[in-house]
């Protein structure tokens, strides 16, 4: 078994899909924060949950662990969400949330 586990063709284009719509309405949320429009807030409670009902079915079709499956969906998420908080929002990343995210890759990497 590699360290993704048993991650097969269903479970992975399903963990996509989970990652990529969560990583939409974080950002649907951020703009309701930035703006106030009703139609941002609703559009991400709603991606939230879609991804609720995604999770159940990636854990149907994934044969790993548990904790093998979310690891590998909030991993992607962290770095998704900081990817689009550095490029899109101009955020600034300080050294030691820097240092947080490569101790997530690290940590990813050993389990």
């Amino acid at each position: 078994m590699n360290m993704l586990g048993d991650l097969d063709i269903n479970s992975f284009v399903l963990l996509f899909i989970l990652i990529i719509i969560e990583v939409i309405s974080t950002n649907f949320i951020q703009s309701y924060i930035n703006n106030k429009n009703i139609i941002y807030i609703i559009s991400g409670c709603s991606g939230y949950l879609i991804v609720g009902i995604l999770f159940y079915y990636y854990l149907l079709y994934y044969k790993g662990s548990l904790a093998i499956g979310n690891i590998l969906w909030q991993v992607c998420n962290v770095l998704l969400v900081t990817l689009l908080s550095v490029l899109y929002y101009k955020e600034k990343l300080s050294y030691k949330q820097i240092i947080g995210i490569i101790l997530i890759i690290l940590g990813f990497i050993l389990v």
